[in-house]
């Protein structure tokens, strides 16, 4: 079973979350999704040029942590965040 560490994924959105941008997070993985939330909220006030930082921790295969990761996202209809890893797989098959 492939080793799972845990990554932030942050986003610099308007006050209605209406126009929402992925932000470059040069922090590290975590050991544990405990780890990771203990960093959510300083690196959301990190955010700078959005009135409003929305985030969340993802699982993700310790293999790819190294790699630039890269996040499909969309707002769910009760208005959660959902957040996946891309898989390089898919972006192979594509090219």
């Amino acid at each position: 079973m492939e080793q799972m560490v845990f990554a932030i994924f942050m986003m610099g959105c308007g006050h209605n979350l209406d126009v929402c941008r992925p932000i470059d997070n040069p922090e590290p993985v975590f050991e544990s999704r405990a780890s990771c939330e203990r960093e959510l909220e300083r690196t959301a006030r990190q955010v700078t040029g959005f009135p409003t930082a929305i985030g969340s921790c993802i699982e993700v295969e310790e293999r790819r942590a190294d790699a630039d990761l890269e996040f499909d996202w969309f707002f769910a209809a009760d208005g959660r965040l959902i957040v996946e890893p891309r898989s390089t797989d898919l972006q192979l098959a594509r090219n």
